[in-house]
C-alpha cells in the first residue's frame, strides 16, 4: 500500500454500543490543553472516539508507492486512554512514515468503554488504559488474552483541595478516607484515580471500621461522581462548596493550564501514593507481522521525541528521578508505592459494593429480664448500652435503606409467640404518622425499656425473623436480620432446640434470595450457638458488652460482607 499513514477508522461498533450502554457523554481529551478546553479533557474521561489523522491518505491496497506489502497487511488496532491520544497518534505516524507497510488504527476509550472493547469478540490488539487495575474488571477469559508489559508513562495520585486550603500533606490515604476533611470520590468502578486512592486506604487501614469511619464511607459511596471530570466541573462551578478529591497529577496539570480562577492545591500523602501506570497490554495471539508492528510502535513511544511529548503533557516517564510537571499549589515530590495486592483489591471492591448497596434489615432486640442488668459500662444497663449504640448506628444508614424492628422474649404476643413487631420495614425517609421512618424507629427504641420482661425465646424468634425476611426478599438491597441478645435460649413455653433451628435455617436458605442473620451477644450470651446460627446463613457473629464495643460491632455488622453458606 503506497503512502499509507497511521490512520483511524470510523467508530467501531463495539465502541458505539459501549457508549450507549455506559451512558457517558464526556468529550475527547488531548494531551496538551488549550486555554479554552474543559475539565473533561483534564481528567481524560470521555467516550470512545475515532477520527482521521491529519494528512492521512489511502492508496491502492498492498502497495507502498511501488513496493509490495504483505498480502494480508492490515492496520494494527490500538486502543488508548484519551490523554495518550495525541502522543500515540504522532508516534504511529512516524513509524508509518519510515515504513509505509506498518499502519495503525488508533482509537480512544476511557473507563468502562475500554473494558467493553477488551471483552468484545474482536478486541483491540493493543490496549493502553490508564491503570492496570482495569484488568480486574475483565472476565478471566478476556484477561487471559492479554500480555501485560511496562507502562508507557506514569502519573501519581494526589489529593486535590480547593484554592486557599491547607496544603499540608496528609499522613496517608487511609487518613484521608477515614478522616474529617470534606471529601468526594469519583465512582471507583469508573475512575481509576479514586479507585486507587480507595484501594490504598483500604490496604492501610488499621483494625476494623469504627462507627465514624463506617458512616463516612457509607456517605462517600452514596455521593460519588462519574469521573474526575465531573469533580473538576463541580469545583469550577461551585468552588465555595468544593471538597477535596483524588486526582492524577497529569489531570491536575492539564486543569492548571487552563489558568482557572480558582487553582487547585495538591498534596501527596506522606506514606506514599499509587500511580496511574498506563500498562501496555497486547494480545498474546498476534501474528509475527502484527507483533513486529506492535514492537515498532512501542519502541517509538519510548523514543526521546515521544518521551518529551509525554513530559510536556504532564506525565512522568523517567521513574523516581522524574520531578514531574510544574503544577501550581503542588506540595513536595511524592513517594511512589505499589498498588495493593490483588486479594486486597478484591476485598476493597467487595466492601465498596456493599457500602453503596442500601440495607434492608430487620433489627431484633432481646427484651428479656436480664437486659435490665448492669452492663460493662458503669451506670448503664445492658439495654441502655444497646439502645444508645443502635440509635447511633441508625444515624449511619443512608435514607434509602429499609429498616424495621422487632422485640423478643417469652410470650411477647400471646402465650406461644416470643416476638412482637414494633415497626414495619420501610425506607428510612418514608413518612410515618407525620414524621420519617427513622424518627419512628427512634421513638419506638426509646419505649423498649418498658417492655423488658420474661425469658429469652431466642430460637423461635430467629427462625421467624429469617423466614419473614426471606419471604419479603428484595434483590435491590442487602437483606439481613440483626439479632441482639444477652442470653441463652431458655424458652419456658417450649419451641425449637438449637439442632432443629440450624437444620431449618440451612434447609430454608435460598441462594437466590440470600438473607444473612447477624448476631450480637452481650453478657451471658451463648457465643457458640450465636456463631452457629450466623454461619448457617452466611452472617457474622459478635460478642460485646461496653458501649464502645457495641458501637464498633454494630458498624461491622452493617458493613460486613456476606459469607459462603455451607450446605
Amino acid at each position: 500500500m503506497g503512502g499509507r499513514h497511521a490512520r483511524r477508522s470510523p467508530v467501531p461498533a463495539y465502541a458505539a454500543a459501549a457508549a450507549l450502554a455506559v451512558g457517558l457523554t464526556a468529550t475527547v481529551g488531548i494531551l496538551a490543553m488549550r486555554d479554552d478546553e474543559s475539565p473533561a479533557s483534564a481528567s481524560g474521561t470521555n467516550s470512545t472516539q475515532s477520527r482521521s489523522a491529519t494528512g492521512s491518505a489511502t492508496t491502492p491496497a498492498n502497495t507502498t508507492g511501488g513496493a509490495e506489502c504483505a498480502p494480508d497487511a492490515a492496520p494494527l488496532h490500538v486502543l488508548v486512554a484519551p490523554e495518550l491520544d495525541a502522543v500515540t497518534q504522532a508516534a504511529a505516524e512516524r513509524v508509518t512514515a519510515s515504513d509505509p507497510c506498518r499502519t495503525y488504527t488508533v482509537d480512544t476509550a476511557a473507563d468502562r468503554e475500554g473494558v467493553t472493547a477488551a471483552q468484545a469478540d474482536q478486541p483491540p490488539q493493543v490496549w493502553v488504559p490508564d491503570s492496570v487495575t482495569w484488568l480486574d474488571t475483565l472476565s478471566s477469559q478476556a484477561r487471559d488474552r492479554y500480555r501485560v508489559d511496562a507502562g508507557v508513562a506514569q502519573s501519581p495520585i494526589a489529593l486535590a483541595r480547593p484554592a486557599g486550603a491547607d496544603g499540608a500533606a496528609p499522613a496517608s490515604w487511609a487518613d484521608v478516607v477515614r478522616g474529617s476533611e470534606p471529601l468526594k470520590l469519583a465512582d471507583p468502578d469508573r475512575d481509576a484515580a479514586s479507585r486507587l486512592a480507595f484501594y490504598t486506604a483500604w490496604a492501610q487501614r488499621s483494625g476494623p471500621l469504627d462507627r465514624a469511619a463506617g458512616s463516612r464511607l457509607v456517605l462517600l459511596s452514596r455521593y460519588t461522581k462519574n469521573s474526575t471530570s465531573a469533580l473538576l466541573k463541580d469545583y469550577e462551578t461551585k468552588p465555595d462548596d468544593a471538597s477535596a478529591f483524588p486526582i492524577s497529577e497529569r489531570a491536575a496539570y492539564a486543569f492548571d493550564r487552563q489558568r482557572p480562577k480558582e487553582p487547585l492545591v495538591l498534596a501527596f500523602p506522606r506514606t506514599g501514593t499509587p500511580v496511574l501506570d498506563y500498562p501496555w497490554l497486547s494480545l498474546k495471539q498476534l501474528s509475527a507481522a502484527q507483533a513486529r508492528d506492535m514492537e515498532a510502535l512501542r519502541a517509538e513511544l519510548d523514543s526521546s521525541e515521544s518521551r518529551d511529548a509525554l513530559t510536556a503533557a504532564g506525565f512522568r516517564v523517567r521513574g523516581a528521578d522524574d520531578a514531574g510537571p510544574k503544577v501550581a499549589g503542588r506540595s513536595a515530590r511524592p513517594t511512589i508505592i505499589d498498588n495493593p495486592e490483588s486479594a486486597t483489591r478484591e476485598e476493597a471492591t467487595a466492601q465498596w459494593d456493599l457500602l453503596r448497596t442500601d440495607m434492608r434489615m430487620l433489627a431484633v432486640i432481646d427484651v428479656s429480664g436480664s437486659m435490665a442488668w448492669d452492663s460493662g459500662t458503669p451506670g448503664q444497663s445492658r439495654m441502655d448500652v444497646l439502645l444508645g449504640s443502635a440509635g447511633r448506628a441508625l444515624g449511619t444508614l443512608a435514607a434509602g435503606s429499609e429498616i424495621g424492628a422487632w422485640v423478643f422474649s417469652t410470650a411477647q404476643d400471646g402465650p406461644k409467640q416470643d416476638w412482637r413487631q414494633l415497626v414495619t420495614i420501610r425506607r428510612l425517609d418514608a413518612k410515618v404518622n407525620g414524621h420519617t421512618q427513622r424518627d419512628e424507629l427512634r421513638r419506638q427504641l426509646a419505649r423498649i425499656p418498658s417492655r423488658i420482661q420474661g425469658d429469652t425465646g431466642l430460637y423461635d424468634t430467629t427462625l421467624a425473623a429469617f423466614l419473614r425476611m426471606r419471604d419479603s426478599y428484595d434483590g435491590n438491597f442487602v437483606n439481613s436480620v440483626v439479632l441482639m441478645t444477652d442470653g441463652v435460649n431458655d424458652d419456658t413455653t417450649g419451641g425449637l432446640g438449637l439442632r432443629t433451628l440450624l437444620s431449618r435455617l440451612k434447609d430454608e436458605f435460598d441462594p437466590d434470595r440470600p438473607v444473612r442473620v447477624v448476631t450480637i451477644g452481650m453478657g451471658e450470651a451463648d457465643a457458640s450457638a450465636l456463631k452457629q446460627i450466623s454461619a448457617a446463613t452466611g452472617g457474622t457473629s459478635y460478642i460485646a458488652n461496653r458501649a464502645e464495643d457495641i458501637d464498633r460491632v454494630l458498624v461491622q455488622a452493617l458493613l460486613a460482607r456476606p459469607l459462603p453458606v455451607a450446605k
